[in-house]
């Protein structure tokens, strides 16, 4: 465990409450019980601010409103998806269900570079490379291009005279 068992336990019961408040949601809107998904829809957004904080609090390289926008958004994602779903809409559900996993991973390289950001020692082959300054890449484009026009240009043969002086000695 990177941040230890104290930690993996807290992770693990906010994961569930996170599980069992969606799970709620649909069998809310699979059942029409109103009350039931909007009380299923907050305990979905206490647990955004929640998860968020708590991230924030064992990993400070990452931003808890960064992570709690992502969270957010992944968890308007699945709710449109069983929305979507309880309507009958079931392309529709199929696309956002993609686009929420697409979107996971975005949420899950946030939270695994920070991580490798807070223990490079650990993953010292996540780090991301140093982008190239704009002004090089311009330059070795430049450079480039100059040795393709230098090398791929037909020259001209240099005439050959012949050789009238003679050496002495």
């Amino acid at each position: 465990l990177i941040y230890g068992a104290e930690a993996g336990t807290a992770f693990a019961e906010l994961w569930q409450r996170h599980d069992e408040a969606y799970l709620d949601y649909v069998e809310a809107r699979a059942t029409g019980d109103e009350q039931a998904a909007e009380l299923a829809l907050q305990a979905l957004s206490d647990y955004q601010g929640e998860f968020s904080r708590y991230a924030a609090e064992v990993n400070p390289l990452l931003s808890a409103t960064e992570f709690e926008s992502q969270i957010s958004e992944h968890a308007a994602l699945l709710v449109d998806q069983a929305d979507a779903f309880a309507d009958g809409d079931y392309d529709r559900a199929h696309e956002l269900a993609r686009t929420a996993y697409e979107h996971s991973g975005g949420m899950s390289a946030l939270l695994a570079g920070a991580i490798a950001d807070q223990f490079p020692e650990r993953y010292p082959d996540a780090a991301m490379p140093e982008p190239v300054p704009p002004f090089r890449a311009v330059g070795i484009g430049l450079l480039l291009a100059a040795l393709v026009l230098a090398l791929g240009r037909e020259r001209p043969l240099r005439s050959v005279r012949p050789c009238t002086s003679q050496r002495t000695g």
